[in-house]
């Protein structure tokens, strides 16, 4: 949660906690989907994925949303 408020903070956003809560919630959607991907074929292609993927991944999220969301507002 925390890593939410910081990229919020620099993207000049204000966030409350029930904001960021939610956020996080949708964010982490991505990052699931690839993980189950990933274990279903890990079989075939032997690729686990990298260290901190999922949380790499949720924070892209976060702040490709953040970023696009200031954008509408300009």
């Amino acid at each position: 949660m925390i890593q939410i408020w910081l990229l919020a903070k620099a993207f000049k956003h204000a966030l409350k906690y029930k904001q960021a809560y939610i956020i996080s919630l949708h964010a982490i959607t991505l990052s699931l989907i690839v993980e189950l991907i990933l274990m279903l074929v890990r079989g075939f292609s032997g690729y686990i994925g990298f260290p901190f993927m999922f949380t790499i991944i949720t924070l892209l999220v976060v702040a490709i949303n953040l970023f696009l969301d200031k954008t509408a507002k300009s």
